[in-house]
């Protein structure tokens, strides 16, 4: 038995003009002195006692992250987010915390007869990282533990109310623009259920800088004394399986394999691509990698809406713009509001060494907010190329050279990336899933509306040609005027258009006609120019909209050849 204290008794007589009195002193080991009346004392007992003992919180629902924030025991269990056991555990111990909140995270046992991992928290604000441990020293799963006070749910937008999501990104401990970098939070390679420490203050921009922050801030843990925050990049031809990437948590990962059947810059293995998922087209329930905590998801792009964001310009009163090109002025990363939220513009890792993204150095002159959203899957990545599988990510800038801000909800990133989370909740309803509009079905007729008022339809277009090219996009959306571009300079387009063998049809979706007719003379006159007046396109699902541009190609007969294609493939068939 342990003691709390203990008590010198002193019994002194205390004189008075009537009469004599004991009194009892108590002098603690403290050195407080406590007075008693002998006459006022019943007994005097002495006992040990034991210190109250940390209550033990059980963090209930499965999920790779939990929210702790007072200075007391928890306890989770050792099951994936679909309920099944997670196998191969031998121990479980912290792997890394943030220094700045001191023993954070401590004294972890396993539990091996009911499946439990228990932990000490110091009630401190921070992160840290809990690894269960194979008999042979690997890591076999790892747990981010996030100590803040709970974050508080909003309505993403007044164009989104159903959908619920946090006030902060994953990771961060504060909600408060005014707490600056306490508000950015951490970043996630897509696909992998722990984060990546990052502090982006203008640093870390060149490959022997990668890290150095992560390193510097966090402590490790010594029972891993080869594990340090580090990219391992280009060392594999055909990626990481997912217990490999288990195992190396510390690593920023990239495979060499750029080329093959499902193209772009990706840390996985080409046979997990559509596996080792946050979501895709058939998966729309959390998985068992994603890194929200229990009851709340990593959200898909048609959960959101950005276009209500209210934001601060620039402030250039210590220096001009030139002065910001010249001489490389910093700013501090600043961000925007969607109501009560803040929504930090904080960039993340870039996917071939890990280093800090662009976003901060005048050699960019704007900031940017990377969020990665939960599909990933085929994606017209642009006019040029098509990936079979291509994480989306939202991409939000201010950029400060020309007062421009701009938003790509959503478009094509890689896995490898180190992006923000901000999660949503479960029960946040997903908006219907685009159609899949496959080759060899009847493209869906619908009416167009020319600048003069005057209307056809696709179907009377179609008619009029070997293949109709139907162009949907928005004038102002800039990845549009790459693909404007790319069609107006592209010889067989043009050689086909010339000898009346394809048709452009330019379709706007969107509910800004008087912006599309302004812009109407940009478009070739050789094309028909229109847009959807009674927005059938978008209410009815005719077509995946779920990303601008899109093409598709269609023959004389109605029938897709290509759907939601790329100007390669166009003019291969067209030929």
């Amino acid at each position: 038995m342990k003691k709390i204290f203990t008590l010198a008794v002193v019994f002194a007589a205390a004189m008075t003009a009537a009469a004599q009195t004991s009194v009892m002193r108590i002098h603690t080991t403290s050195g407080e002195v406590i007075s008693y009346s002998v006459d006022d004392i019943d007994r005097i007992d002495f006992a040990e006692e034991d210190p109250a003992q940390p209550t033990t919180i059980d963090l209930g629902g499965e999920a790779n992250c939990y929210i702790a924030n007072q200075p007391t025991r928890y306890r989770f269990r050792t099951t994936h987010v679909d309920g099944t056991p997670i196998a191969g555990i031998d121990h479980a111990t912290w792997l890394w915390r943030e220094k700045s909140g001191g023993d954070l995270v401590s004294d972890v046992i396993y539990n091996a007869a009911d499946g439990t991992i228990e932990f000490l928290c110091n009630g401190r604000e921070g992160n840290a990282v809990i690894s269960a441990v194979g008999a042979d020293g690997q890591i076999v799963w790892n747990w981010h533990i996030w100590c803040t006070d709970t974050p508080a749910d909003f309505p993403q937008s007044p164009k989104r109310p159903s959908t619920i999501i946090m006030d902060r990104h994953l990771g961060a401990v504060s909600a408060s623009e005014a707490d600056g970098r306490d508000t950015w939070g951490l970043v996630y390679q897509y696909g992998r259920n722990v984060p990546f420490y990052f502090i982006n203050d203008n640093q870390e921009y060149l490959p022997s800088e990668a890290f150095n922050q992560a390193n510097a801030h966090t402590e490790i843990n010594p029972e891993f004394p080869d594990m340090k925050w580090h990219t391992e990049a280009y060392k594999r031809t055909m990626g990481y399986s997912v217990e490999e990437s288990m195992a190396m948590p510390l690593t920023h990962l990239l495979h060499d394999h750029v080329s093959g059947s499902q193209g772009g810059y990706h840390w996985e293995r080409e046979e997990d691509l559509l596996t080792v998922t946050w979501g895709n087209r058939t998966i729309r329930t959390k998985t068992n990698y994603d890194p929200c905590p229990h009851g709340y998801k990593v959200p898909f792009a048609e959960q959101l809406d950005f276009s209500e964001i209210e934001y601060t310009p620039y402030d250039f009163s210590s220096g001009n713009l030139e002065d910001v090109k010249t001489q490389q002025l910093l700013y501090p990363i600043p961000g925007f509001h969607i109501g009560e939220q803040w929504w930090p513009t904080n960039t993340g890792r870039h996917y071939e060494d890990g280093c800090a993204l662009y976003g901060l150095n005048a050699l960019d002159h704007c900031d940017r907010l990377f969020l990665w959203t939960a599909y990933a899957g085929d994606y017209q990545a642009n006019i040029f190329t098509k990936q079979p599988y291509a994480p989306l990510r939202v991409v939000i800038q201010n950029d400060y050279t020309n007062g421009q801000f701009q938003i790509y909800s959503p478009t094509a990133g890689t896995g490898a990336f180190g992006h923000a989370v901000r999660c949503v909740r479960e029960e946040s309803p997903i908006p219907s899933a685009a159609p899949v509009v496959k080759p060899g079905q009847r493209a869906a007729d619908f009416a167009l509306t020319l600048a003069d008022g005057s209307t056809t339809t696709l179907s009377a277009e179609v008619n009029e040609a070997e293949y109709t090219l139907l162009y949907f996009n928005n004038p102002e959306c800039s990845a549009c005027g790459e693909t404007l571009r790319a069609l107006k300079q592209s010889s067989a387009v043009q050689q086909h258009i010339a000898d009346g063998s394809l048709r452009v049809v330019s379709v706007y979706t969107d509910e800004e006609p008087a912006m599309w007719r302004s812009h109407v003379s940009e478009y070739p006159a050789t094309w028909t120019v229109a847009y959807d007046a009674p927005q059938r396109v978008l209410t009815e699902g005719l077509y995946d909209m779920s990303r601008t541009p899109a093409l598709y190609l269609i023959d004389r007969a109605g029938r897709i050849v290509l759907a939601d294609t790329n100007l390669h493939f166009v003019e291969t068939t067209i030929k």
